[in-house]
C-alpha cells in the first residue's frame, strides 16, 4: 500500500494593511459629529416637548398620524378630487375646519378628507346649524335655539345650551368663544367661553346687541348694540370694546341714527356694518373713513384682518352688481361688474370669488384681471378651502375644483372678462 504525504505549504507572514491617517482621522471626526448631533437632537425634543406640551394634545397626535399613512393618497394640482356625498337636508351649512370639508345639518356633523373619505360622524340636535371654524376647533351653534358645540378634527370636545335662543356667536383663534342670548333680567347678553367651553363671564345689556367679535388673542371683545333714544324714538348705536374676562370697558362710543348689523376687529382698529354706510374706525373708535349707501345697500359684506369686500345691485333686478374692494383703512382698493345675483362672496389673500346661479368669478386684486368658470344652476354654496381650491357644495354632494387650473388666467378656454 503507498502512502503519500503532501507536506503544508509554509504561512506566509501577512502584512498588516496600510492605513490612510486621513481618512481614518476623517472618519472619527465624522462619527464624533454624527454622536454630538444625536446628542444635540434628543436635547432638542426634550427641550420642545417641556415647553409646548400644552399642545401635544391626543388630536394632534393623530392629525400628523393622518400623513404618515403610507397608504395615503396624495393630491397635487392636476389630481382629481373625489366626490363627496352627504344627506341631502332643509337646513344644512358648509364650512372648512383645517383644510378638510365640514357639512352640518339637523342630524349630524360630517367632517370629510379631500379623498372624500369620512373624518368625523358625530350626531347633532342643531336645527339650524351655524359653523364657525378657527385655528383651534369647531363651534357649532342653533341660531334661534340654545344648543352649540365644539369640535375638533376627530370628536366633539364638549357641548351645552342656554336658557334662551342663541342669535349669534365669534370663534376666536385663541380658542375663546362667545354667543349672544339673553337673560330673563337684561334684553341681551353675550356668554363668554374659555377653549374648554367653561363659561368664563357674561356681558349684561338692555340694549339689543346685534354683532359681536373677539381679537385674535383673546384679550379683547367687541359688542355693537342698538337703542332708542329715549326723548326722539330715533335709533342709537352703542361700541363697546372690553375684557372678555371681566367685562370692564375700555372703549365705549355712541352714534347716532343708524343701527349696527354687523363688527369685526381690523388690523387698524375694526370695521362696522350699519344700515346707513361703513365705518372704518381705530383701535379707540376714532373714525378712519365712511363709505356712505346712500339708496344702495350691499347684499354681501366680507371682511378681514386687513380688507373688506362689499357688493352692490347695479341694476333694479339685481342681475348686474359692483363688487367694492377696501383697505382696513377705509381707502378703495379696486371695484369689479360680476354679471349675475350673487349668492356667495368670498376671497383669499390675492382674489375674490363671487359666485351667482350660474358662473363662478374670479377677480385677481393686483392685476385687476377676472375671469368666470360656468356652474350648474343648482348649485348652493361655494367654499374656499385652500388659496388652490374650491369645493362647489350641491344639495347632496359636493365636488372640488382646482383654481389655478379651471379659473386660470392663462387659459383662454375659459370666458374671459375684462374687470370694469
Amino acid at each position: 500500500m503507498n502512502i503519500s504525504y503532501t507536506p503544508p505549504l509554509p504561512r506566509s507572514k501577512s502584512k498588516k494593511p496600510k492605513i490612510n491617517e486621513a481618512l481614518y482621522k476623517a472618519s472619527l471626526r465624522f462619527r464624533l459629529a454624527k454622536f454630538i448631533s444625536l446628542v444635540m437632537f434628543a436635547v432638542f425634543v426634550i427641550i420642545m416637548v417641556a415647553a409646548n406640551r400644552e399642545e401635544l394634545t391626543l388630536e394632534n397626535i393623530r392629525y400628523l398620524m393622518r400623513y404618515l399613512d403610507a397608504d395615503a393618497n396624495i393630491y397635487s394640482y392636476t389630481s382629481d378630487y373625489k366626490t363627496i356625498s352627504y344627506s341631502a337636508d332643509s337646513e344644512i351649512a358648509f364650512g372648512v375646519y383645517r383644510g378638510d370639508f365640514v357639512v352640518a345639518d339637523s342630524n349630524s356633523l360630517n367632517i370629510y378628507a379631500s379623498s372624500g373619505s369620512s373624518v368625523q360622524q358625530s350626531s347633532s340636535f342643531i336645527a339650524n346649524p351655524i359653523l364657525l371654524p378657527s385655528n383651534k376647533h369647531l363651534l357649532v351653534y342653533d341660531l334661534g335655539g340654545n344648543s352649540f358645540a365644539v369640535y375638533n378634527t376627530f370628536s366633539r370636545i364638549t357641548n351645552g345650551s342656554l336658557d334662551y335662543p342663541i342669535t349669534g356667536g365669534i370663534n376666536s383663534d385663541s380658542g375663546m368663544f362667545a354667543l349672544i342670548s339673553k337673560t330673563s333680567e337684561y334684553r341681551s347678553a353675550v356668554f363668554v367661553f374659555d377653549e374648554e367651553g367653561k363659561k368664563v363671564s357674561q356681558i349684561l345689556k338692555n340694549k339689543l346687541i346685534m354683532a359681536i367679535d373677539l381679537s385674535r388673542d383673546g384679550k379683547q371683545l367687541l359688542i355693537a348694540s342698538a337703542y332708542n333714544d329715549p326723548q326722539t324714538g330715533d335709533f342709537l348705536t352703542e361700541i363697546m370694546i372690553c375684557d372678555p374676562f371681566t367685562g370692564e370697558e375700555i372703549v365705549n362710543t355712541t352714534l347716532y341714527d343708524t343701527m349696527p348689523l354687523k363688527a369685526q376687529f381690523s388690523n387698524s382698529g375694526f370695521y362696522l356694518l350699519t344700515d346707513r354706510y361703513l365705518l372704518f374706525c381705530d383701535s379707540s373708535a376714532v373714525t378712519r373713513s365712511r363709505y356712505d349707501f346712500e339708496f344702495n345697500y350691499p347684499t354681501h359684506v366680507t371682511m378681514t384682518s386687513d380688507t373688506l369686500f362689499a357688493a352692490f345691485s347695479e341694476s333694479v333686478l339685481g342681475d348686474t352688481q359692483k363688487v367694492l374692494i377696501f383697505s382696513d383703512k377705509g381707502n378703495e382698493m379696486g371695484q369689479y361688474i360680476a354679471d349675475g345675483k350673487i349668492v356667495r362672496l368670498i376671497h383669499d389673500s390675492n382674489d375674490v370669488y363671487t359666485l351667482t346661479d350660474s358662473n363662478i368669478q374670479r377677480y385677481d386684486i393686483a392685476s385687476g384681471k377676472s375671469i368666470k368658470y360656468k356652474v350648474d344652476s343648482n348649485i348652493v354654496d361655494m367654499i374656499l378651502a385652500r388659496s388652490d381650491t374650491l369645493y362647489l357644495c350641491y344639495i347632496s354632494h359636493a365636488n372640488a375644483i382646482i383654481t389655478n387650473d379651471a379659473l386660470s388666467f392663462d387659459n383662454n378656454e375659459n370666458d374671459i372678462v375684462k374687470a370694469k
